[in-house]
C-alpha cells in the first residue's frame, strides 16, 4: 500500500519529466538572424508549426546546448563549434551538412569614393593613403577578424597597413563604426554589408584569400521528429533564392 501511495503522489505532484514545449527551437548564429527569421515565418505559414529562434554567437549557443539547453536545430557560423558539439555527442552527426557560405567585403560609409582592385596587383597603402582608420573584428578571438587578417596577408597588404587597422570587439561594432563614419573603411561579411543601408560595398575578397566560410547546420541530439522537416525546408528552391538574396552562397 505504501508503494502504491508513493506512486500516486508522485504522479499527482508532477515528479515525472515535463513534456517538451510545442513547436521547434532553432539556435542560430547572429549573422544568419534576418534570413532564418524569414525562413521560420515562411515555414510556419506553410505548415502551421511554430518555430522559436534564438540568436547569439556560435560559441554561446554551442555552450548552452552542451549544458542541456532545449534546442532542436543548431546553425553555426564557426565550424569548430559544430565539431565541438559533435565530439560531445550533442548533435546527430548524420544530419550535419554545410548549409551556407559567405564572403568577405570591404565596406565604406555611403558616399565614399575610392576603388580597390582584387583581381591583380594593387598597392593598397600607396593608392589609398587617406584610409587611415580601417576597422576589423579582433583577429585574436573573432573568426571574421581572423579571416580579414588572413585575406589582407594573402593580398600582400597587411604589413603596409597594419598600423591603420583598428581591432574591435565584434563584427557589429565594425559595421556601426563605418555607418557612423568614425572609421574610413571596414571588413565584414558580405551578408551584413548587403543588409546595411548606410554603407557601400567597395570590393569583395577572392575566395582563395582566406579559408572557406561555411555555416554548418545539424539536428540536436534530442530534436523533435518534425525538426527534420524544417531542415529540409531550408534546402528548398524557395529558401535557396531567399538565402541568395541575403548575400549567402547556398552550399547544399
Amino acid at each position: 500500500m505504501l508503494l502504491v501511495c508513493i506512486a500516486v503522489l508522485s504522479a499527482g505532484c508532477g515528479w515525472a519529466q515535463p513534456e517538451s514545449p510545442a513547436g521547434l527551437t532553432v539556435f542560430a548564429a547572429t549573422p544568419t538572424a534576418d534570413a532564418i527569421t524569414q525562413a521560420a515565418a515562411q515555414f510556419e505559414l506553410a505548415t502551421g508549426q511554430k518555430v522559436t529562434c534564438r540568436f547569439e554567437a556560435s560559441s554561446v549557443l554551442a555552450k548552452q546546448i552542451k549544458s542541456g539547453a532545449a534546442a532542436d536545430i543548431f546553425l553555426s557560423t564557426d565550424e569548430q563549434w559544430m565539431d565541438d558539439l559533435e565530439a560531445a555527442g550533442a548533435i546527430a552527426p548524420s544530419t550535419r551538412r554545410d548549409l551556407l557560405g559567405n564572403q568577405l567585403a570591404i565596406i565604406a560609409p555611403r558616399g565614399a569614393q575610392f576603388y580597390v582592385a582584387m583581381d591583380g596587383p594593387f598597392e593598397f597603402a600607396v593608392r589609398l593613403p587617406h584610409l587611415q582608420r580601417i576597422a576589423i573584428a579582433n583577429p585574436d578571438n573573432v573568426l571574421v577578424g581572423r579571416h580579414a587578417r588572413e585575406a589582407l596577408e594573402y593580398m600582400g597588404w597587411w604589413e603596409d597597413i597594419k598600423e591603420r587597422v583598428i581591432p574591435l570587439q565584434n563584427e557589429q561594432s565594425v559595421l556601426r563604426m563605418v555607418e557612423r563614419k568614425e572609421v574610413d573603411a571596414g571588413i565584414i561579411y558580405l551578408t551584413d554589408a548587403i543588409a546595411s543601408q548606410d554603407t557601400k560595398t567597395v570590393a569583395i575578397f577572392p575566395a582563395v584569400s582566406h579559408p572557406p566560410i561555411r555555416y554548418p547546420i545539424a539536428l540536436c541530439r534530442n530534436a523533435k521528429p518534425t525538426a527534420r522537416d524544417f531542415l529540409d525546408f531550408l534546402q528548398t528552391r524557395q529558401m535557396q533564392t531567399m538565402f541568395t538574396d541575403h548575400g549567402f552562397k547556398v552550399l547544399n
